[in-house]
Order: structure tokens, then C-alpha cells, then sequence
């Protein structure tokens, strides 16, 4: 006898998508958003390159007001463009809807210091040399990045590389106004590498 219940359970769980969440920003939403972030980058970094435009990341971090939204933007440049060796990094913006009406109101870029490393020293290493970046839930992110020195892996093997890899997992009780490392694991040498 064929088992419904196991069906709709199993079909459910197929079901669940296994992206990003907020990877269900509306489409005019997103292009508003990468191009006032492309705007934004001539503005205060060095010209981005059209592959680097093509990189721009966008994470819903709070929809609880509607019309003021706030999103987390990735995006790579050298930011203040001081050139030379490590000065291109990957940048985190917190960009604010402000309004109801959005195609009225637009956005504005906040900040470029979306988790506010700034003012919390402990997550100055989770942002150096990242890897990849994941936004599973609203207010979790999911980040892989660099140590350019690290007690059981020494120094990186050049300037801009890193170390030893680290997995961290940042949560926010608070709509994204503060953030905190809640799992840090070690992944490996960079020397590990092959």
C-alpha cells in the first residue's frame, strides 16, 4: 500500500529550496539595488570592472517594516582607492529602502561597514580574505575567509593570501543592528591546498 503521508513528507522536504535565503528579492528590486551599488563604488572606490559588477552580492537582513527594508550588499573594489598590495577587499554595504513607495523613494547606500567591525573588534578577522559567503536564514550568514597569520599554520604564503581557512557562522538577534560569532572552525592550511 502506498504510503501518502511518507510522499508529502518526502516531496516537502525536496521541496525546501536550498539557496540563499532573500534570493526571493524582487527582480527590479535587485537591479535598483546592484546599480545604486555600481554607482556607489565609482563613487567612493576604484572603477569596478564589469566582471567585478557582475559579482555584487544581495542579502535581505530585515523586512519587518515594509518600505524600509534593509539589505546587506557584497561588492569588490579598493575602497578610498589607495592602491598597492591588500588594498582591494570584499565589501559588505548595508543599503536602506526608504519608503513605501520605492520606485518614488529609492534606496540609499548607509554604510560600507555593514556588521560594524568598527565598533566590534571580534569580528576584524571574520571579513579578511573571504572565501564565500552564504545568507541561510535572515539572520544568520554563513562566512568562509582567510587568517593571513595563524598560530598552527604560520603566515600566508604571499601578501594577498592567506594563512589558514576558517568557517564562521554569525547570527543577529536584532534585525541585523548587531551581530556575533556563534561557531568558529578551523578548515585548514592554505598549504594543505593542492
Amino acid at each position: 500500500m502506498f504510503n501518502y503521508k511518507f510522499f508529502l513528507i518526502l516531496l516537502f522536504f525536496i521541496y525546501i529550496p536550498s539557496t540563499t535565503y532573500g534570493n526571493d528579492i524582487p527582480k527590479d528590486t535587485l537591479n535598483k539595488i546592484q546599480n545604486l551599488i555600481k554607482l556607489h563604488a565609482d563613487t567612493v572606490a576604484c572603477k569596478m570592472s564589469p566582471e567585478e559588477a557582475k559579482k555584487i552580492e544581495v542579502f535581505l537582513i530585515d523586512n519587518h517594516n515594509p518600505g524600509f527594508e534593509t539589505y546587506y550588499v557584497g561588492w569588490a573594489g579598493d575602497l578610498g582607492c589607495l592602491g598597492g598590495n591588500r588594498t582591494e577587499e570584499y565589501i559588505i554595504s548595508e543599503v536602506n529602502a526608504v519608503g513605501n513607495d520605492l520606485s518614488r523613494y529609492g534606496f540609499i547606500v548607509a554604510n560600507d561597514d555593514a556588521f560594524q567591525e568598527e565598533k566590534n573588534p571580534q569580528l576584524s578577522n571574520v571579513f579578511d580574505g573571504i572565501e564565500s559567503i552564504k545568507h541561510p536564514t535572515i539572520d544568520t550568514f554563513k562566512i568562509i575567509s582567510g587568517a593571513h597569520k595563524d598560530a598552527n599554520c604560520g603566515e600566508g604564503p604571499g601578501i594577498r593570501l592567506p594563512a589558514a581557512l576558517y568557517s564562521y557562522l554569525l547570527i543577529s538577534k536584532d534585525y541585523g543592528q548587531s551581530w556575533k560569532i556563534a561557531q568558529k572552525k578551523f578548515l585548514q592550511c592554505t598549504n594543505d591546498i593542492k
